[in-house]
């Protein structure tokens, strides 16, 4: 075995290669040249981010699980009703009118990730999620800062952070989130979500 190490743009490649790898399999004409088991995974660094972001959000809160919210405006406004009275009745019918709500304590966390910078938005993205008694952080914001520290630190080459690798890091933090909500394009735009735990079944508080 052996690992090819790409520097590249995963959003522009990762399909690419994945795609380009399935191809391969099925040419006879490789045969035997082919691999026969090829995997595409993220980079030690990035895996290593992750983690770490992990950490800062248990430690900040005091609570192991936490919960995402993605939501996606600049390119998709058109797809999906992202304004706050939407946004307000998203959170209110798949949080506070759900079973879920009495497993969320007082400190249980809601990351969100968007592409919006308009802060009067963010703000009352802010107070919707406090109004129903959970706490608010910036995702993005988290993985900014760390990934400005590694830069510093001299860890990470200031070239290699852009929103691509933001982007990335917050797709596979959310994979271990206890629950994510979504408001983006018209495939992941429900008036409301019955939402499904990924801990363990116990009808212990979250938080």
């Amino acid at each position: 075995p052996f690992v090819w190490k790409i520097y590249s743009n995963f959003y522009t490649i990762h399909r690419r290669l994945e795609a380009k790898i399935a191809e391969l399999a099925k040419d006879p004409s490789m045969l035997p040249q082919r691999c026969q088991a090829v995997q595409v995974s993220n980079s030690e660094h990035v895996d290593y981010t992750v983690q770490k972001i992990i950490h800062i959000i248990q430690d900040q809160f005091e609570c192991s699980s936490f919960a995402i919210f993605h939501i996606r405006r600049n390119d998709a406004k058109n797809e999906c009703d992202t304004s706050i009275p939407a946004i307000r009745s998203y959170l209110h019918c798949s949080l506070n009118e759900t079973t879920i709500q009495s497993r969320l304590g007082s400190s249980f966390p809601v990351l969100v990730r968007t592409d919006e910078r308009d802060e009067k938005y963010l703000a009352d993205v802010k107070t919707q999620i406090e109004e129903l008694g959970l706490r608010h952080a910036s995702l993005d914001e988290m993985i900014v800062q760390e990934l400005d520290n590694q830069v510093q630190s001299g860890a990470l080459s200031p070239y290699k952070v852009n929103n691509f690798l933001v982007y990335l890091i917050g797709s596979e933090v959310a994979h271990q989130a206890s629950f994510t909500l979504n408001r983006r394009r018209s495939s992941q735009c429900n008036i409301c979500d019955v939402l499904e735990l990924r801990s363990p079944a116990t009808d212990e508080p979250l938080c």
